[in-house]
This record gives C-alpha cells, structure tokens and sequence, in this order.
C-alpha cells in the first residue's frame, strides 16, 4: 500500500498523523505540502498540480493524506486505512 502524508514540519496534526501511522506498523513518504502547493521550478513535471488538485479536495486541511490514488483527510484516511 503506497501512503504519503503532506504536511508541515510546524504542524501538530501532521506529526500526530506520523506517528500514528508508525504505530500501526505501516511504511509511508512524507512531503512538504508548502513546497508541493507553491510554483518552483519543475512544478509541472514533478507531479506538484496532481497533489494541488488532491489538496482542494480536501478543503486544504494538513495533513493531506494520499493512499494509493486518492486524498484523504487525516481522520477520512483513518476510516480507509480501518477498511483495509
């Protein structure tokens, strides 16, 4: 199961997310979602506008949580990842 969490290093939800997701014995990538949401040299080839869509999605509430394809909230991801 390929998970990334986009979040800030400040935010206190994202690491909470982290480390939840270490308790549950469970592999992931983590982005900054500043870096990912802005304009930067390369944004339209490194995959930035799909994680800028995802981020709309979710209202742009951090951490922005990606399981496979589809965004999720922290506590929407929670619910998916109970599924599974």
């Amino acid at each position: 199961m390929d998970i990334t969490i986009y979040g800030r290093t400040s935010c206190g939800l994202c690491s909470a997310a982290k480390d939840k997701m270490v308790r549950m014995g469970l592999d992931f990538k983590v982005r900054d979602i500043d870096y990912l949401t802005g304009y930067h040299e390369g944004w339209r080839i490194d995959g930035s506008i799909d994680v800028l869509a995802g981020h709309s999605l979710v209202n742009k509430s951090i951490p922005m949580i990606q399981i496979g394809k589809e965004y999720f909230t922290y506590s929407g991801s929670m619910k998916e990842l109970k599924k599974k």
